[in-house]
């Protein structure tokens, strides 16, 4: 049903991760000035943002969460989505994949991944995730709709950052 039809709100997605794929979100925050993870998520999801600066503390699930915004945008938009995921280290962006790929070890879920190999998955409806290296070749060579950045602050020379903004580009339908 949510494959063919999607989210009809934001419980509706809430009770996919908590029931489907197992993950409770913290919905409340606790400091003032911080916004609680599951507003992240729904906002990225439900397209309310269209750039995100994620700031927080060293596993407190960033790039956890990151992993299951790729999967849920890839397989619930209801058209092909290309993602290139990269990070400051090699080592940080196979940890977001890893995240990524265990989100598909259900028997059923699994059904939906066409190929699947290191640095590319491939969803039977044509979605794609795609690592590289947060290093100027990396960052120059894939063109998809969705960049994601994680662990920007490892990143060694922050005009890379500019060659990631670079990636994304729209595709026709």
């Amino acid at each position: 049903t949510y494959v063919k039809r999607g989210f009809e709100d934001a419980d509706d997605l809430y009770f996919y991760i908590q029931h489907v794929l197992g993950y409770t979100i913290p919905r409340k925050k606790f400091c003032p000035e911080h916004v609680a993870p599951w507003e992240f998520i729904k906002d990225i999801f439900f397209d309310k943002v269209y750039f995100v600066f994620a700031y927080g503390s060293r596993t407190s699930g960033k790039t956890f969460q990151i992993a299951l915004i790729n999967h849920l945008k890839m397989m619930y938009k209801q058209c092909p989505i290309e993602v290139t995921l990269a990070a400051g280290t090699l080592d940080q962006t196979d940890i977001g994949y890893k995240y990524f790929v265990i989100l598909f070890d259900d028997n059923i879920l699994g059904e939906y991944v066409r190929s699947s190999i290191k640095s590319k998955t491939t969803l039977i409806y044509g979605s794609e995730l795609q690592i590289t290296a947060g290093t100027l070749k990396g960052l120059n060579g894939a063109h998809s709709q969705i960049m994601v950045l994680d662990e920007l602050e490892t990143i060694e020379n922050y005009s890379l950052l500019g060659e990631a903004l670079s990636i994304s580009m729209s595709k026709k339908d």
